[in-house]
């Protein structure tokens, strides 16, 4: 989890059938936010904030086809997650 302010939160992991999972804190209630999962198991596991409009997550993503297993990285830009 990582926290800009008392009304600003992120926390992030793998969702059921294996794609990222996002979550916000507004101060009041925790939102799930829309993240790609761009292949087909995709987990993240950690989250570092500096603002409200700036944000990284970091996991890993699986090639089925291939056994493989790479980095991913996605960014906050205030808007999304890319």
């Amino acid at each position: 989890m990582a926290a800009t302010s008392a009304s600003d939160a992120w926390a992030v992991g793998t969702a059921g059938s294996n794609r990222t999972l996002i979550e916000r804190w507004n101060g009041t209630a925790w939102k799930r936010v829309p993240s790609p999962s761009p292949d087909a198991t995709d987990r993240l596991s950690a989250v570092a904030a500096t603002s409200a409009r700036n944000a990284w997550a970091v996991g890993d993503t699986s090639k089925i086809n291939h056994g493989s297993s790479e980095t991913l990285i996605l960014r906050w830009n205030g808007t999304s997650w890319k």
